[in-house]
């Protein structure tokens, strides 16, 4: 008898317009956190701001329906950069019934993606099968998706703007 198993994605929109004002999409740390920004003459299009200085970052969470086992992640990001390269960094934490709802973060997974010769241009990223360690069946994911402009391998001279993201998971029923 095989287990039932699917797939389920988990879409955010990095950070919203109401007419001229931004807000993230998403929940911000107490330090270190992104910033909003509107932009579009024909269609008004929120990003989150990782700049390029030290630390930034945004919370997020989804309930795992099932037992998950690997992810795969990535999003949509623009810069006026026409070189260099950006590291995105995803780490999380998962809590059961009756534990503490304030996780520590594991160690991050990182993607690195070069800016595109156009600037201003949308660019996605993303990376598959990454293991779920230190999440179980039916918990509460904690993540948090961050730049840090001081990693040796991020050489974005300039803003990386984050338009949209996501996270998809195998689970098995």
């Amino acid at each position: 008898w095989a287990a039932l198993g699917g797939t389920t994605l988990v879409m955010y929109t990095a950070a919203v317009c109401q007419n001229t004002t931004a807000s993230l999409g998403t929940g911000t740390p107490t330090t270190e956190a992104a910033t909003a920004l509107c932009e579009g003459t024909n269609i008004r299009k929120a990003y989150a701001r990782f700049p390029n200085v030290g630390i930034s970052r945004i919370d997020f969470r989804f309930r795992l329906s099932g037992s998950a086992g690997t992810v795969d992640w990535g999003g949509y990001w623009k810069t006026a950069a026409t070189s260099g390269s950006v590291v995105w960094q995803l780490r999380w934490g998962c809590v059961a019934n009756d534990e503490d709802p304030d996780p520590a973060y594991g160690a991050a997974v990182t993607i690195t993606d070069a800016a595109l010769g156009s600037a201003g241009r949308l660019n996605n990223f993303g990376a598959t099968g990454v293991t779920l360690t230190g999440c179980a069946a039916d918990e509460e994911f904690f993540g948090q998706l961050f730049r840090d402009s001081d990693h040796g391998s991020d050489g974005l001279a300039d803003n990386a703007d984050l338009e949209s993201f996501y996270v998809t998971y195998r689970r098995v029923m």
